[in-house]
């Protein structure tokens, strides 16, 4: 009896370990791993779409966003769940969603045959009107809708559609040392933006919400974007209606952060680059960096005097002229004969210590100059002196101005302002490259007769005079000859100005003017209208 007795209790005590092991085994399951099966079920009944052609954003220096996207609106059907669990939705809803879709697109019919064969997501475009009519319909299981944000790359000149482009005209990646992929190698880690669309068990939406983006990293620019929008109005003022292309660069003097690069027409390629239209003689503006390095050799003294045989001149007269006054009338003579002076060596070494000869910011179809010129040959450094027979582009003649304004010191011109994460704190900031170029004194005496060729009455700028404020520049007018026998004629202008006490460099480019045109009455008042503008 009492060994049986103790076997009851044995069986009783094991039964109860049991069920105790199956009631910790039921808690586990159902609480303790709730939100792992939670989870595993919205997974199964979560939809992602992805909402942008790129994975990440470009800013201009005050966090504005700088691209323009084309909004695309979808209708997404899944034809099983629509089919099988809208028997009890309200039937004026139905009828609604059908009619609105078979409106816009007759393709688009909910109860065709086809779709009742399809396995899989049904995207059907749609426009604005329609997109807002289906969202305002409810209770519909089996559909939702988004909208897609696609980059408009429509400009080929802007800036924004060059550095999102990371592919060449052949379909490959870009050369790998250009800017485009020094961006793609900071992005192209970034995961694209989506948005979730949870459903219940009948498929309809419980839930929307855009997916978390972690370690973004996007792109901030120098540009500012107030000013650059100011720019881009200016340029398609009635006053420059008779200009098919006007290339304009404004740049912080000593930082060398481009706050503005706009052209008038946006459907070329980026003049400012050099990649249409902008590849062109630089005329005048070169003998900037002719007389600094005829000043710097000492070659010539800021005392000397030249006499102009007239040779080159329109009106053909015979004149003496100081180097101021040789600047100021941008004597061809004159110079040619300080270019010969000077020598090719000494011209081309100072121009390339300031960028020229070079790409400036690095794009991988930005154009730069190169001299096939004969060093021994007068005529050949003649024509180097007045800026004909070799091309640059207005990124590259940036520095003409910005180093006298600078006090001699180069400043590179750049386009980065930093790379930023989703917080829009600071994850890479590039640096200023800069290099004394110049003396100061010599620099001064430049800056000086910059701003007389606006303030004097024979400067050939005297229509970009601006009072109250420290302007000056050279203009420069250069003709050259395209297929054997098209003369051309274009107009630049480097100029300073300030804002707020703080300098300013610019170039203006027009191409194409007419033959009897110059710069001084051309790119010069262009100048003056932005410096009054951004004045304002």
């Amino acid at each position: 009896m009492n060994s049986f007795k103790k076997r009851c209790i044995m069986v009783l005590v094991l039964s109860i370990l049991i069920f105790a092991l199956l009631i910790f085994k039921i808690y586990l399951i159902s609480i303790k791993n709730n939100s792992q099966i939670v989870s595993v079920f919205q997974a199964q009944n979560t939809s992602t779409e992805k909402t942008s052609s790129i994975n990440f954003n470009i800013l201009d220096y005050n966090g504005k966003q700088l691209l323009k996207y084309d909004l695309e609106y979808y209708v997404v059907i899944n034809p099983f769940t629509f089919l099988k669990n809208n028997s009890d939705t309200n039937m004026y809803n139905l009828r609604a969603l059908t009619y609105t879709l078979k409106s816009y697109n007759s393709k688009y019919d909910l109860f065709n045959d086809d779709i009742k064969n399809e396995n899989v997501k049904l995207y059907w475009k749609v426009d604005e009107q329609t997109y807002d009519k289906i969202n305002k319909i409810k209770g519909v299981n089996g559909i939702y809708t988004y909208t897609y944000y696609k980059v408009n790359t429509d400009k080929a000149a802007d800036l924004c559609n060059i550095l999102t482009n990371f592919k060449d005209n052949n379909g490959k990646n870009k050369a790998s040392d250009s800017l485009e992929m020094q961006i793609y190698d900071k992005i192209k880690n970034n995961q694209y933006p989506e948005k979730l669309f949870q459903s219940d068990l009948n498929g309809n939406l419980t839930k929307i919400e855009n997916k978390k983006q972690e370690n973004i990293v996007n792109v901030k620019l120098t540009i500012d974007k107030d000013m650059n929008d100011k720019i881009d109005n200016i340029l398609k003022d009635p006053q420059f209606n008779n200009y098919k292309q006007i290339g304009a660069i404004v740049m912080e003097s000593d930082t060398g952060k481009i706050r503005a690069m706009s052209q008038k027409d946006y459907y070329k390629g980026n003049i400012n680059a050099g990649i249409q239209d902008g590849y062109l003689f630089p005329g005048s503006i070169f003998k900037t960096i002719v007389e600094e390095a005829a000043l710097q050799s000492k070659s010539i003294k800021t005392s000397d005097v030249f006499q102009d045989d007239g040779k080159y001149s329109e009106s053909g007269k015979k004149a003496t002229y100081n180097l101021t006054d040789a600047f100021v009338v941008s004597a061809n003579e004159v110079f040619m004969k300080i270019g010969n002076k000077t020598g090719f060596n000494n011209i081309y070494k100072y121009a390339q210590a300031q960028g020229i000869f070079s790409k400036v910011l690095g794009l991988n179809y930005e154009q730069y100059g190169i001299l096939n010129m004969d060093p021994l040959s007068t005529g050949d450094l003649s024509l180097l002196s007045i800026g004909q027979k070799f091309r640059i582009t207005p990124l590259e003649a940036l520095s003409i101005p910005n180093t006298v304004i600078n006090n001699g010191i180069y400043v590179k011109p750049n386009i980065i302002e930093d790379y930023v994460d989703e917080n829009d704190k600071i994850i890479y900031k590039p640096q200023i490259e800069t290099n004394q170029i110049l003396d100061k004194d010599n620099s001064k005496f430049i800056k000086t007769e910059m701003e007389q060729v606006l303030t004097s009455e024979n400067g050939t700028g005297k229509l970009g005079y601006v009072p109250n404020n420290d302007v000056g520049g050279k203009t420069g007018t250069s003709t050259r000859i395209e297929n054997k026998n098209e003369k051309h004629v274009d107009a630049w202008f480097a100029g300073f100005f300030k804002i707020k006490d703080k300098y300013y460099s610019t170039i203006i480019l027009v191409p194409d003017i007419e033959n009897n045109q110059e710069a001084g009455n051309t790119a010069v008042p262009i100048f003056k209208k932005i410096v009054e503008e951004l004045n304002k």
